[in-house]
C-alpha cells in the first residue's frame, strides 16, 4: 500500500501521528541512528519538525562518507539557528578515513561544543 501511494505521488494522511506532542516524537527518534530517523521526516509536519531540531545528533561513518555535504548543511542549520545539541555522536572508520574529512570534523565538533 505505501509503496504504490509513494509511486503515485500520493500523499498518505494519518492524523493519529500528529497526537504526539513534539518533545516525545523527538525521544522516540533519538532512538534511531540520524539516517533512520530521517525516513520518519515523511509522516507529518511535526515528525518533521521534531527530526530537523533534534538535540542528539548519531552520525556513522557510513551515513557521512556518503552524505557529507548533508551533514555539512544539517550542522550549518543548528549553528545558524542556535538549535540545542544535547549529545553529537560521530563514528570515525579508520580504514576509509581521509586526511581532508579532518577539518570538517573539526568544524562539526565546534558546533557541537
Amino acid at each position: 500500500m505505501f509503496e504504490s501511494a509513494k509511486r503515485v505521488g500520493w500523499k498518505l494522511q494519518n492524523p493519529t501521528v500528529d497526537i504526539l506532542p513534539e518533545c516525545l516524537i523527538q525521544e522516540i527518534l533519538g532512538f534511531l541512528s540520524y539516517d533512520e530517523a530521517t525516513k520518519t521526516s515523511i509522516l507529518s509536519k511535526t515528525w518533521l519538525q521534531a527530526w530537523s531540531t533534534l538535540p542528539n545528533l548519531k552520525f556513522t561513518a557510513d551515513f557521512y562518507k556518503v552524505n557529507m555535504d548533508l551533514v555539512d548543511n544539517i550542522m550549518e542549520k543548528y549553528r545558524d539557528e542556535n538549535i540545542p545539541i544535547e549529545k553529537f555522536e560521530l563514528s570515525k572508520s579508520y580504514s576509509s578515513c581521509s586526511p581532508s574529512i579532518v577539518p570538517m570534523f573539526y568544524r562539526w565538533l565546534d558546533v557541537a561544543l
